[in-house]
Parts: structure tokens; sequence; C-alpha cells
């Protein structure tokens, strides 16, 4: 009986306008998981710094309707669609993050990407991100609405141009000449080769050539910059350097920087509503390790992430070792005894979940069950060891909820250590789904260190482990009639 092929998630990831510290929560979440990254060419490097070392970034994007030198792909692939890289690897069960500039849905050829998804059946979720039409109005004080200016936007997209000659051949879908004679805020995105012509179509559509303009470069990001003018301003290109208004077909000379023209009355509150400091001036009260405190994770410091343990074989002593390294965690854990008003939940410490054990009071047990750093949990009564049907349904019910128990802790912060004592039991028993505890495991907290113990260990937990060690059984006292001693063997 053959397996049925697994097949990888795709998540079409918004990153936002660049800035680390507008990621959204569900963003870091999948970035810390998937186990490859393909991003666009607009990522900032401020945010695939984050990445963990262990997570295999490529670079994917296209610009200016190239598709990246990095990839560079089969005539059969329809342009714009997603990359054929992105398929390969969810086809061979890899998890692959799209990660793109922005938000997906807005600009970004996500429809287009998802029909190809669908195409191949491969599943997929979109998170969303903030574009940069949004963030600029939060980022330089500029209300895209007010009562006295504006009461709604437009986003449009203004590189329909080729040779610096408007394309007429029908694959234009906006009404240029509505939103030239409307009142509203304009926001064109993808405009900034063609600032010239852009603001001279608006002109020549009806707004009025006195109207205020931005020029708006790098949104959210430490070189962000705003050129302020009129529209006819901009369309004369007095104030504008080759490089803001670059020749389309001269690849040499495009703008390398992501910008926005932003246009309508609005732009003239600006500077009023704007709240950033001269930079010359360090703001201490927003630290640069801001971002990483989201979910408290050093998402920057790889050597913080929390590690994955594998003692596994035939020889006795696995459960031992765990126990050592979490004697280790336990000394840089401060021991406070808890009041009786104080949130146990906010308390650093570790878990011990034992898979089999339960039947018995055990010398470890005894040792930590006055640790307030540690918390124990045991199957119940512990397995029954029978074989009938009646008894592995007792077992499997308890290995079940001990997991949904233990999915609680490994997503919980607070637990610097997690021992899953005997877990291979369970899990060579099919007691529990190795997907499932694989999966779990991928999104536990980010520096909690796991550890597995039991004898055969499945070859996917192991590969995907930080350290595995095989302890081989030589000699026990069992072999030769002796019980075992108090103490010492349990």
């Amino acid at each position: 009986m053959t397996s049925e092929k697994k097949i990888g998630k795709v998540y079409l990831v918004g990153a936002g306008p660049g800035d680390p510290q507008m990621l959204t929560l569900r963003a870091l979440d999948v970035l810390n998981s998937v186990d490859v990254i393909a991003y666009d060419a607009l990522i900032s490097p401020q945010i695939l710094e984050l990445i963990q070392s262990n997570i295999t970034l490529i670079s994917v994007g296209y610009r200016h309707g190239e598709r990246t030198k990095q990839l560079q792909i089969e005539e059969k692939q329809p342009a714009n669609g997603m990359h054929p890289e992105v398929i390969k690897l969810a086809l061979e069960g890899k998890s692959v993050a799209r990660l793109k500039q922005g938000d997906p849905m807005i600009f970004g050829r996500a429809a287009q990407e998802i029909d190809d998804l669908i195409k191949n059946s491969i599943p997929f979720e979109i998170v969303p991100g903030i574009t940069s039409g949004l963030a600029f109005a939060s980022t330089l004080g500029i209300p895209l609405t007010h009562r006295d200016f504006s009461s709604d936007v437009t986003f449009i997209s203004g590189h329909d141009f080729h040779h610096n000659n408007l394309v007429t051949n029908g694959n234009c879908k906006s009404s240029w000449e509505a939103v030239a004679k409307a009142n509203g805020s304009i926001v064109i995105y993808m405009g900034s080769n063609y600032i010239v012509e852009n603001c001279k179509r608006l002109i020549d559509l009806g707004r009025a050539a006195e109207t205020t303009a931005a020029l708006i470069k790098n949104v959210s990001l430490p070189n962000e910059e705003i050129i302020l003018d009129t529209l006819d301003g901009f369309a004369s290109g007095k104030n504008l350097t080759d490089k803001d208004n670059a020749d389309k077909d001269n690849k040499e000379s495009n703008s390398n920087y992501p910008a926005l023209i932003v246009v309508g009355d609005v732009v003239k509150l600006y500077p009023k509503y704007t709240w950033k400091k001269d930079e010359s001036v360090k703001d201490e009260s927003v630290k640069d390790e801001s971002v990483r405190g989201l979910l408290k994770r050093p998402l920057s410091k790889k050597n913080e992430k929390g590690l994955l343990l594998v003692f596994t074989g035939n020889g006795k002593g696995k459960t031992s070792a765990a126990l050592g390294t979490m004697i280790r965690k336990l000394a840089y854990l401060p021991y406070e005894k808890l009041e009786q008003n104080q949130n146990q939940n906010q308390t650093q410490k570790c878990a011990v979940i034992q898979f089999i054990k339960g039947k018995w009071i055990t010398a470890e047990m005894l040792y930590f069950k006055n640790d307030p750093r540690v918390e124990w949990i045991t199957m119940n009564s512990g397995f029954t060891w029978n074989k009938d049907e009646a008894s592995l349904k007792e077992d499997r019910n308890k290995a079940q909820l001990l997991w949904q128990e233990t999915k609680k802790i490994l997503s919980n912060e607070n637990y610097q250590l997690v021992i899953l004592d005997e877990l291979t039991h369970a899990l060579n028993f099919n007691f529990l789904s190795l997907a499932e505890i694989i999966t779990d495991i991928k999104n536990a907290a980010y520096s909690t260190d796991i550890i597995i113990t039991g004898r055969d260990c499945p070859e996917d937990i192991k590969k995907m482990a930080d350290l595995v060690s095989e302890i081989d059984s030589k000699k026990h006292p069992f072999d030769i009639g002796i019980k075992a001693k108090k103490g010492v063997d349990y």
C-alpha cells in the first residue's frame, strides 16, 4: 500500500512597507515556522535579518516586469504567476512563505499566484500586511481622509506607459478620467518611473494643476523621504532628478526605491500632524529590539532559538539525560516561592510530560514536586501495557488528551524547557499523529528548548532535531536477574 504524497502549504505573507516593527504577529509566526521563504526583491534587509538561520531563503521577486536573476525560469511559466520554484518546493512537501512587500492582495499579483496554486492542488493561506499606501499616512502624518478635504481615497496603478507613452491596448482597467475629475485623495502605486507622465495625465483629464502632491520614497524605513510640489510642478519635472523619473526602457536608470505619488488637498496638512522627531535626536523610548519583544522571540539572535534534542536508543538513561539537561536549565532560572496572589502563568519554568509513567511515584517526581519552576505531568495512571483492544483504546485516549495539554505548553513562551518523555512510545503505537507532532513542535514558542526521549525515534523527528543521542545498552543488571534499585533505576 503506497502512502499519499504529502504536499506542502504555501503562505502568501504581507511584509508591510519595510519596517520590521510593522509585521503582523501572524506573519512573524509563519516566517519562523516554514521550511522556505521565497521573498520579493523589495523586501527590506531588516526583515530578512529576523529570519532563523535554519530556514532557507530564496529571492523570487520581480522588478520592472523582469524575473529575478537568481532563478531565471522557463518560457512555459505564465508571466506574473507563482514562481515555479515555489510550486516545486510545495509539491516536494515543503512549507513555503511567499513573502511580498505590502499586502499580497493590493497590487501584489496574489490572484494570479493563487490560480497557479489551485491548478496544482496546493493548499494556501493569505497573511495580510500593511500596504505602503496606508502606512505613509501614519508614518508622515498625512490623513488620507479629512472632513474638510476628502471623504474618499483611490489606489491606482501608474505604470501603464511604454517608451514614455500611454499604453492603449485595453489592459488598463482604471478610469483615470473619473479619478481625475473627483475630489478625493489619490495614491498612485508603481508610478515612480513615470511621475511626469502620471501628473500630466491627471491635469489633462480634469484635476486642477495647482493640486498639492507628494512623491514619497521608502515608506516607514529610516531613509523615508517626501518631496512636496503641485501636480503642475511634478508634471514639469523641475524638482525631479533623472533617477526620480527614469526612462522605463533604460534598465540602468530605473528607480531602485519603492515610491508612491500622493495627490490631493490632504497633502497640504503635512507636516502639521507629523510625529517623527529630528533624526539627529535619538528616541530612547523605542528600542531597536522592540520588534523582537513581540512574543518574546529574539528573532535576530539566532543562538537564542530553542533547540530540539533527541535521546533515543535501546539503552537505559534517556530520561536521566533529559533530566540532567533540565537541572542545567534550572540553574539559570530564578527560584522564587510563589505568593498566593502571584500568577503562575507568568513564571519562567520547565515542564516534564511523561507519556508512559504515572502508575508509580518515581524518585524524580519526588525530587521536583516542590520546585515551583517545574511542572510535572503524567498520563494519569500511566499506560496499561496490555495489548487487548479495550486497553489500546484507553491508552490512545490518554495519549491524545495528554498531547492536547502538551500543545498548550509548547506554545507558551514561559516554558524554557519541555521534556516529552517516552513520546516515541505513543508514536510507535500510532496513538498520536507524527505529522501533527512535527507541526506542533515547529509552532512551539521560539526560544523553548524541547527534549524527546524514547526508543525507536521516527527518522522525521531525528532529521529536524539539533542533537540526536543514540544510547546503546551494552550491559544491564536485568540481564542477570537483578531487580531495579530504588534511587538508581526508579
